[in-house]
Formats: C-alpha cells, sequence, structure tokens
C-alpha cells in the first residue's frame, strides 16, 4: 500500500490516533464491507460445499486456513499501540497478490443464495459456519481498518517529515550557498584589507615624508620671516630716509615754485615796460618821420632852388 513508513514512539500521538481511527471506521467499513470479497468466501452455496461428518466438525483445511490468514492479518496488519511507542521504526509491506493461485469455486458462489439455502432449508451447521466466519470476518476487517488508519497516519506522517526534510535539505543547501558565498565575500574582503593594509604602509610613509618635508618648510619659514624683519627694518630705514629726502624737495619746490612766481611776475613787468617803450618808440618814430619829411621837403625845395640859380648863372655865363 505505501512504501517505508518511519516513525519514532516517542512523538506518537496516541489522542490524535484513537480519533483517526473512529473517524475512519465510522465513514468506511460498511462500504467496504459490502464491497469486500471476503463475504464470498463464507456465503458458500448448498450445492458446492461438501457434506462433512461429526468428525470434521472443525471445517478440515479451510476453517484452519482462515485461522491463519486471519492470525497472519492480525499479526501483520493490526499492530497495537506499544508496537508502535515502542518501535522506532515501522515498515509496512506491500500486498502482492499472486496470480498463480488457484481460485476455488465457491469464490464464485453469489452471497444471497447461501444465504436463502440456508434459511430455506434451515441449515444449523452452515449457519453456525457463517455465523463465526462472518465475525470473524468482522473482526478482521476492524483490525484491517485499524491497521489502514495507522497507516494512512503513518503516511500522511511520513509525507510532513519528508516533506520538513525536503524543507531542511533546500535550507541546507541554502545555507551551503550562503556559507560558500560568504567565503568569497570574506576572501575578498581579506583581499581588499590586505591592500588596504599596503595602502595604510604606503600612506605612513608618504606621512613621515611629509612631516620631514613640513619640518624642512618650517626652518625655511623661519629663515624667511628673519629675512623679512631685515628687509622690513631697511624699507622703514629707506622709508624714513625717502620721507626725509621729500620733505627737502617739497621744500625746494616751495622755493622754486616762489623764485618762478618772483620771475613771472618781473617778466609779466618786464613786457609790460617793454610794451610801453615799444609804443614810446613807434610815437618817436612817427614824430622823427614827420620830421624828417618836412627836413626832405625842405632839403628838395633848397635843391630846386639851387639848380634854378646854378641854371641862371650858366646861361648867363653863356651869353
Amino acid at each position: 500500500m505505501t512504501e517505508l513508513l518511519v516513525s519514532r514512539g516517542d512523538t506518537f500521538p496516541r489522542s490524535f490516533l484513537d480519533t483517526y481511527r473512529s473517524s475512519r471506521a465510522s465513514e468506511q467499513f460498511y462500504n467496504d464491507l459490502k464491497s469486500s470479497k471476503s463475504d464470498e468466501l463464507v456465503l458458500q452455496n448448498a450445492d458446492d460445499i461438501p457434506i462433512v461428518t461429526s468428525q470434521e466438525i472443525n471445517h478440515g483445511h479451510s476453517e484452519s486456513l482462515l485461522d491463519t490468514s486471519s492470525t497472519a492479518n492480525s499479526t501483520c496488519m493490526s499492530p497495537t499501540e506499544g508496537d508502535f511507542l515502542d518501535k522506532p521504526d515501522v515498515i509496512v509491506q506491500r500486498h502482492h497478490h499472486h496470480s498463480h493461485r488457484r481460485r476455488p469455486a465457491y469464490d464464485r458462489v453469489d452471497p444471497e443464495d447461501s444465504i436463502r439455502d440456508i434459511v430455506t432449508e434451515n441449515d444449523f451447521y452452515r449457519f453456525v459456519l457463517f455465523k463465526k466466519h462472518y465475525d470473524k470476518y468482522l473482526h478482521l476487517s476492524q483490525k484491517y481498518e485499524e491497521a489502514r488508519n495507522i497507516a494512512y497516519y503513518l503516511e500522511e506522517k511520513y509525507h510532513e517529515v519528508k516533506t520538513e526534510r525536503d524543507g531542511l535539505l533546500q535550507q541546507r543547501e541554502e545555507l551551503t550557498r550562503r556559507l560558500e558565498s560568504n567565503e568569497c565575500l570574506l576572501r575578498e574582503k581579506e583581499d581588499e584589507v590586505f591592500v588596504q593594509l599596503e595602502r595604510v604602509v604606503y600612506l605612513e610613509e608618504q606621512c613621515d615624508k611629509l612631516k620631514a618635508e613640513v619640518d624642512k618648510y618650517l626652518q625655511q619659514k623661519s629663515q624667511i620671516e628673519k629675512e623679512r624683519d631685515e628687509a622690513l627694518r631697511l624699507l622703514k630705514e629707506q622709508a624714513k630716509e625717502s620721507e626725509s629726502t621729500r620733505r627737502k624737495l617739497e621744500r625746494a619746490r616751495q622755493e622754486v615754485f616762489h623764485h618762478m612766481t618772483k620771475i613771472r611776475n618781473e617778466k609779466e613787468n618786464l613786457e609790460r615796460e617793454n610794451d610801453q617803450l615799444k609804443e614810446a618808440l613807434e610815437m618817436e618814430r612817427k614824430s622823427i618821420g614827420k620830421y624828417l619829411t618836412h627836413i626832405q621837403q625842405r632839403s628838395h625845395r633848397s635843391t630846386a632852388t639851387l639848380a634854378s640859380f646854378d641854371g641862371k648863372q650858366h646861361v648867363h655865363r653863356f651869353r
């Protein structure tokens, strides 16, 4: 019916088992009873059953066969709760129907005909045989129902455990993948840490070099500050000298300005006097010109008079 069913005895729920048994038995008991082939074994036709004597009241091979089958089924198919609670592993084997078994003739007998024959013929022996086999059948069916309910429960439990195991295996695979990824990440981080350590060592060396350069620059700065102070002192002295020189030059400029102002004033005075002299000279020139013109006129007159007098004398001489 099922494969290997594994269950632990210390975790087997008794209350759940009882509830499951009662529910399954109440629902399917009579349905399975109607469709079972065991009725055909006990409800036999009167024509097919051989007549037995009183010595064969033990029912012969069929009863012993039924007893052995019932004991075998009761031992194999209906284990008690103690068996499941004590044993950690339960193995329910699959039933194999062998095709080479010979089917008896009474398997083909209609149960209704057998019951009708028992009632009509008032065969007490067959009725007792039927009742005994029917009670055994009911007992076996109850045991079978109990075993089947247990098997159903164990099968469901097996599937739950299998599902849980598959989930755990999947979680294990996921954790394995995460572990591998974390290991890869750890190796990458270790490489990064190694690179960072090398960088730290390089930066420390650079810091030492920079500190040496800073010390050198500080010395140069102190030297430059000394030179600056010296240059500032010299510049202050030069500024003082320049200020004194500027003041001297300013005084000299003022003196030159006053002197130039005097010269300009004198020049203006001289220009005015020169203009006045030019005007006086011009007036004198004009008066002298008039005088010379008058003199020239007088000289011309006198010359003309002399010429006329000389002509008269010459004429008198020729005469």
